[in-house]
């Protein structure tokens, strides 16, 4: 990573699904350990990853997309019910064990994203 910062780390992490699918090569616990999420996670607050998501809007449609290719368990995942609301949810082998509804995609991206990156950091 060319600085070792929090907006750094903010934009890297935001990224992280196009990350993944465009360097299959290498492995998504590489490129987590390369945003340097474990040094900087206590400095970033939830306000900061959604302005960058804000700014690029797009990158919601990746972690969509990310989440719905996932084949493991358990799994956060983010997607818009028919009534129009955002949800995060983590599925288990038993179902849909965790759901937060929202009405703002930014908002519930960005929640999607500091627990995609929490999960990967306590593992």
């Amino acid at each position: 990573m060319k600085n070792d910062n929090p907006r750094s780390c903010i934009s890297h992490i935001c990224r992280f699904p196009r990350t993944v699918k465009a360097n299959p090569l290498i492995t998504p616990r590489k490129i987590f350990q390369d945003s340097r999420w474990s040094k900087h996670f206590r400095r970033i607050k939830q306000e900061h990853i959604e302005q960058e998501l804000e700014n690029e809007p797009a990158l919601i449609e990746d972690w969509v997309r990310w989440t719905e290719d996932k084949r493991w368990t358990p799994a956060w995942g983010i997607r818009q019910p028919a009534d129009g609301s955002w949800e995060v949810f983590l599925y288990t082998t038993t179902g849909m064990n965790y759901q937060l509804f929202f009405e703002n995609p930014i908002t519930a991206c960005a929640l999607l994203v500091r627990f995609e990156m929490e999960d990967l950091r306590l593992r």
